[in-house]
């Protein structure tokens, strides 16, 4: 269920973008937009009961996620990308540091590899998100967001065996549907 609360953050932040920085969306994205969602939706399949303050901790951090989203897309209007990103790190480190001195642990040298992998890995991703956001309206992008659904079942398949079930491929070919005919639209219109 939290995973599935916090694929909304897209849709925070296309709706955010929309009406904070007056990106255009318009009827033929937001089909789109919402089947990418919907796919999502098919992987996960929640099955929400009771609201509860954990349900809503996760929406405050998708909203939150749509809102970095939708200030990355302002910033980078205006200001040189690597600043950007430099800035988003930062601003995480404040907002970690609290919940890694209360709970954290020294993580051992034979960690350092791994560590150093997923630094570089974040680092590359918020690059590339960064520069997406800045050459095209978020309504264009963010529908990719959904595409790591599928990715991470693969990865799931080939690392630790796990075998997906019928729902990710079809929830997969949802999302890569809504994302090819979001590009599609763009690039004819």
């Amino acid at each position: 269920d939290a995973t599935a609360l916090t694929f909304t953050s897209p849709l925070f932040t296309i709706v955010i973008a929309a009406i904070a920085l007056g990106d255009r969306v318009g009827r033929r994205r937001w089909w789109p937009v919402l089947l990418g969602f919907a796919g999502g939706l098919i992987i996960i399949r929640p099955g929400f009961t009771e609201l509860s303050w954990p349900v809503l901790a996760v929406v405050l951090t998708a909203l939150t996620y749509g809102i970095s989203n939708a200030m990355t897309r302002a910033l980078i209007q205006t200001e040189n990308t690597n600043a950007v990103v430099f800035y988003m790190f930062a601003t995480i480190m404040v907002f970690a540091a609290v919940p890694a001195l209360i709970s954290g642990t020294i993580p051992e040298w034979r960690d350092a590899p791994w560590i150093l992998l997923l630094g570089v890995a974040t680092f590359l991703s918020q690059q590339c998100i960064t520069r997406a956001l800045g050459n095209a309206a978020a309504a264009i992008v963010m529908p990719a967001y959904y595409l790591q659904l599928p990715f991470v079942a693969v990865i799931a398949f080939a690392v630790y065996g796990e075998i997906p079930v019928i729902w990710v491929w079809v929830g997969a070919a949802v999302i890569c549907a809504s994302t090819y005919y979001i590009l599609r639209i763009e690039k004819d219109d």
